[in-house]
C-alpha cells in the first residue's frame, strides 16, 4: 500500500479536528473552500506551503509529540490552515 493512502486518513482527521476546533459547519463551505480542503488533504505539504506562504510551514512530526516539528505543532498548524482556507 502506498504511503499516500496511509497518509490520507491522518490528514482528513487533522482537517476535521481543525474545523471542529473552529466550530465550522460543513454546510457553510463554498465549492472553492471544499476544493482547497481536498487539495490540503491530498497534498498537505504543497497546499500548506501555498496557503501559509512559507517554504517549510507544515511540520512533519515523524513520531514526536513536542518540539518544533512535533505532532502538537502540526495540529496547531492545521487549525491555522483551516482558518485560512475558510477565509478564501
Amino acid at each position: 500500500m502506498s504511503s499516500f493512502f496511509l497518509r490520507l486518513p491522518w490528514q482528513l482527521a487533522l482537517f476535521i479536528a481543525g474545523a471542529a476546533e473552529l466550530k465550522i459547519s460543513p454546510q457553510k463551505l463554498s465549492d472553492t473552500q471544499w476544493n482547497h480542503a481536498g487539495e490540503f488533504i491530498r497534498t498537505p505539504r504543497n497546499k500548506a506551503r501555498e496557503i501559509l506562504n512559507e517554504k517549510n510551514g507544515y511540520p512533519e512530526p515523524k513520531g514526536q509529540w513536542t518540539g518544533e516539528k512535533g505532532q502538537k505543532q502540526q495540529c496547531d498548524k492545521v487549525v491555522e490552515i483551516v482558518r485560512l482556507i475558510l477565509n478564501k
